[in-house]
């Protein structure tokens, strides 16, 4: 039997495209895991066949949570005010990690981390380093 699917196309990713590339490190600076949001006028919010589900693994992962699904890569409409993207985390095997977001063409988005466990919020800047303990 010959099944064929056709899958939406999504527009090639440029360099003047919304994103954010979310890195996590560990205590070497070593990325070791990551993940993108890109967005654009033609993405939607619910999960479609643009998005990149996300493959676990044994160490640490990251990962953004859409529709109780776990994504490595998103593929989104315009950031609304307020709106919140979760992100999921485990594995966790030291204490020292960071997150460094490469914030493409945000302009004068502001992108905020919502720390629940330490009821802090921190703005999010290119490439600044936002440093974090694990108990």
């Amino acid at each position: 039997k010959d099944v064929t699917t056709t899958l939406p196309k999504s527009a090639p990713f440029s360099d003047n495209q919304m994103s954010m590339l979310l890195d996590l490190k560990n205590e070497g600076n070593q990325v070791i895991d990551a993940i993108r949001l890109r967005f654009a006028t033609d993405g939607i919010t619910e999960v479609d066949a643009a998005d990149i589900a996300k493959m676990g693994n044994i160490d640490e992962n990251l990962a953004s949570v859409n529709e109780n699904s776990l994504f490595t890569i998103q593929r989104r409409n315009f950031p609304e005010n307020d709106e919140v993207i979760p992100l999921f985390t485990n594995n966790w095997r030291n204490e020292n990690y960071s997150f460094v977001p490469n914030l493409s063409n945000f302009g004068t988005t502001a992108v905020y981390l919502v720390d629940d466990y330490l009821g802090t919020e921190t703005l999010l800047e290119d490439g600044q380093t936002y440093s974090f303990n694990v108990d």
